[in-house]
């Protein structure tokens, strides 16, 4: 079975085949919008891998360190279809890590961690998380932390 498209004849195959591509790119394309749509800078990044490019011909903190200094205190990469931010302003790390610390339960594996480490809660993801932090978080009040030292 054959098709007419732009004159030519192509075949089933073909016509799936092609427009699965363009699907594809069409998702990747998508997800290398997510700090377009944040409105946060973004370094240029290429088709499909992101930055992932660079990042694996420099280093993390050389690239890293490149694309602050080139793009400001705030700048979004992409690993593959990953978005990673790198934040470098004081004020802003402090908020994510002390303020809104509740709002990114979730973060990269790490596989070189070994069994002991894997309990936790640097590692643990989603609702366990959140139930563990939730029942730690007391122990850390500014007052409990006065009373030890």
């Amino acid at each position: 079975m054959a098709l007419w498209i732009f004159g030519d004849s192509f075949s089933v195959t073909w016509t799936l085949a092609i427009g699965a591509i363009l699907i594809f790119l069409a998702y990747d394309w998508w997800c290398h919008q997510f700090f377009q749509r944040a409105g946060i800078p973004v370094v240029p990044y290429y088709p499909i891998v992101g930055n992932a490019i660079d990042w694996l011909r420099k280093g993390n903190n050389l690239y890293a360190e490149e694309c602050v200094i080139k793009y400001g205190k705030v700048v979004g990469i992409y690993k593959f279809q990953y978005p990673i931010l790198f934040v470098s302003d004081i004020d802003i790390a402090k908020r994510v890590l002390v303020t809104d610390f509740n709002k990114f339960p979730n973060h990269w594996d790490i596989p070189a961690a070994g069994f002991p480490l894997n309990g936790t809660l640097l590692y643990m993801k989603g609702r366990r998380w959140k139930d563990v932090r939730a029942i730690i978080t007391p122990a850390f009040t500014t007052s409990k932390l006065r009373q030890t030292s």
